[in-house]
């Protein structure tokens, strides 16, 4: 498969009308030109590494705790038409039995459409004092027995973990999950900055969804004591992830961010929960009938009082035209959806990045961020 007449989008730069081949799932030349009597032509769209989401719950209302045949194929080909060609299926915090039933159905899922990355843990070893829209009654200090049984139904399938390291055994875990070449995120969490850099220095590499149901500045006999919020800014190589939906972040927050994070350990995520791309207006973040009820307005999900968001509603497309209102610019913006997320896991996949020898994940689209093909594993599996 060649590709001509395109805008490519590199780590470092955009090369402006080039061409791209393809050789079964591999990226394998790209140049200013490249003979071919068959070819694609890319009518001047821009070309980019396929969207990458480490943090995501759902869509086409379906949450990956829910059971059945069609979960996996509604989720991920409702964002997979938004340009997302891999993903982190995340597991909200819920009861041990769930997550084990969720880790089986991961692990024997067909039916899909992106690239599944291994699963992402949102609990239960977090606050509750900052669960947010989870259900404060699956949420506990750490097991490590638990843990370790978690870890060895999934044999490999974890690819991150979200915890709360001040709780009681989080150091425990922490080493646990490095043992077994886990993400360790710190989230849903009160950590001072204290805490946070002992997690950083003991391996632990990124928050979870920033600023939402992270800790800040606090006052203590009088004295100002610093959280995750102020650690996500000093500890400059500690990586954040972002729901760049202009509801969580408003725009003026997410030019803030940019402004004093260096963007390299920025990741988008959409942290999209099942109601991403329909058009629901009240339904379950969770399991379907036992989750956290709440209703869809103003383009973001809420719990049924008002109180709180509980999750978002964005794909990945929009969370570029977002970054994009913010005043960064597109390769950067690009970054921050493909390269940044894979670098944030630990380089584990060849994805992210359009260059010779990764995988053929790629996306096109217009100055608009408007997508018109998707290409997964060389494959293309949508053409709008």
């Amino acid at each position: 498969m060649i590709i001509k007449n395109v805008n490519i989008i590199t780590k470092c730069e955009i090369l402006n009308n080039y061409c791209i081949e393809i050789k079964d799932d591999i990226i394998t030349n790209i140049a200013k030109d490249i003979d071919a009597d068959n070819y694609i032509d890319g009518f001047g769209r821009f070309l980019s590494p396929g969207f990458v989401d480490i943090h995501i719950h759902g869509g086409g209302g379906y949450d990956f705790l829910d059971e059945g045949d069609e979960t996996y194929q509604k989720i991920t080909y409702a964002h997979m038409i938004h340009g997302t060609t891999s993903m982190v299926p995340t597991l909200v915090a819920s009861s041990i039995g769930d997550l084990k039933k969720a880790i089986g159905r991961y692990k024997n899922a067909k039916n899909y459409t992106c690239n599944l990355l291994g699963l992402h843990l949102e609990g239960p070893y977090l606050n509750k004092e900052q669960c947010g829209a989870i259900n404060i009654d699956c949420l506990h200090d750490p097991n490590i027995e638990e843990a370790k049984e978690l870890i060895e139904l999934a044999n490999g399938a974890i690819t991150r973990i979200t915890l709360a390291p001040e709780l009681a055994n989080s150091n425990e875990l922490i080493k646990l999950l490095r043992e077994n070449n886990i993400t360790i995120s710190i989230g849903h969490s009160n950590a001072t900055l204290d805490i946070v850099k002992n997690a950083y220095n003991n391996g632990a590499n990124l928050i979870t969804h920033f600023y939402s149901a992270c800790s800040s500045i606090t006052r203590r006999n009088g004295y100002r004591v610093l959280g995750i919020i102020e650690a996500g800014y000093l500890i400059d190589d500690l990586d954040i992830e972002i729901i760049a939906d202009g509801s969580h972040l408003p725009i003026d927050l997410l030019k803030y961010i940019y402004k004093f994070k260096n963007h390299e350990h920025i990741s988008l995520i959409t942290d999209a929960m099942r109601a991403a791309g329909t058009n629901l207006k009240e339904t379950y973040l969770g399991k379907m009938g036992e989750g956290t009820e709440c209703v869809i307005e103003d383009g973001v999900a809420k719990l049924k009082d008002r109180s709180a968001f509980a999750g978002s509603i964005a794909t990945c497309d929009q969370l570029v035209k977002t970054m994009l209102k913010a005043g960064v610019d597109l390769n950067e913006a690009i970054n921050m959806v493909t390269i940044n997320p894979i670098k944030a896991l630990g380089s584990k996949f060849k994805k992210g990045e359009i260059k010779v020898g990764n995988d053929a994940d790629i996306v096109l689209f217009d100055e608009n961020i408007d997508i018109s093909l998707v290409i997964i594993n060389g494959e293309i599996v949508y053409k709008k």
